[in-house]
């Protein structure tokens, strides 16, 4: 196995598309996005990605007890903070990829999927046609919420137990809602919203990298 083409030390076990070179993973981690344009379909940066997503959530879940909210606000609930960051996390992923998605359209979004949870108890739904036309982030943040589960002592994966009631659902759903209305009154169309939410996971990872 070659040496890296950066390092020359150690072991070049991935290619960089945008080098055009073999280098070691250390190296990788080190000047990605840095010293080095990274195309966005690279393999290593999509991974790299998805692993500092997941360590926002768990950042933002250890410390959502201590940030300064209203005595009242339903977010000093542990368990219902961790659900508000899934739902969160995804508005978030999508504002960074999309420039154009603003915060009417995550209101758009949001608003689809509490009127999910709020009938899906109804006696007769025949299709999600039901619901009006289709809002796919809305679905996904349906599902999203349909699957996440919560301990205090660690990270529930799906088809545990320790899941949110419909009330819980609504009521965190809401909360984001009132947020979003409350930074963009009559801008629901610019990124008020999702621009300090961008902001506010970026001082997370960066915190999580010291």
């Amino acid at each position: 196995m070659s040496k890296c083409s950066i390092c020359s030390n150690r072991k070049a076990k991935r290619v960089c598309p945008a080098l055009g070179k073999s280098i070691c993973s250390l190296c990788c981690g080190r000047v990605r996005e840095k010293e080095i344009n990274c195309p966005s379909d690279c393999v290593h940066l999509q991974k790299n990605k998805s692993y500092q997503n997941k360590r926002i959530l768990e950042k933002k879940a250890q410390s959502a007890a201590g940030m300064p909210i209203p005595e009242k606000d339903i977010l000093r609930d542990k368990k219902m903070a961790w659900l508000a960051l899934h739902i969160e996390s995804l508005l978030g992923e999508r504002a960074a990829r999309d420039t154009k998605f603003t915060d009417k359209d995550a209101l758009n979004a949001l608003e689809y999927s509490r009127d999910r949870i709020d009938r899906e108890s109804a006696l007769i739904i025949t299709s999600t046609s039901d619901f009006g036309p289709k809002n796919q982030l809305g679905e996904q943040i349906f599902h999203n919420i349909q699957q996440c589960r919560y301990d205090e002592k660690r990270i529930i994966v799906p088809g545990e137990n320790n899941t949110y009631s419909k009330e819980e659902k609504i009521k965190v759903l809401d909360r984001i809602i009132r947020e979003i209305k409350s930074w963009t009154r009559d801008n629901a169309q610019k990124r008020i919203f999702l621009d300090r939410l961008l902001d506010r996971f970026e001082k997370i990872m960066q915190r999580s990298r010291q």
